[in-house]
């Protein structure tokens, strides 16, 4: 079973090492949080 993903939310939003840029950026099918990393799954 893979982890689940951290999230520090006191010193900015951070899932796992990835800050988060921007958040709620409206796309056409939803919506979207801009990191500034690649998050790869464990398999």
């Amino acid at each position: 079973m893979a982890a689940k993903p951290q999230v520090d939310a006191e010193n900015g939003v951070k899932i796992n090492e990835a800050n988060v840029v921007t958040a709620d950026v409206i796309a056409s099918n939803g919506v979207i949080h801009v990191i500034d990393a690649v998050i790869i799954p464990a398999n």
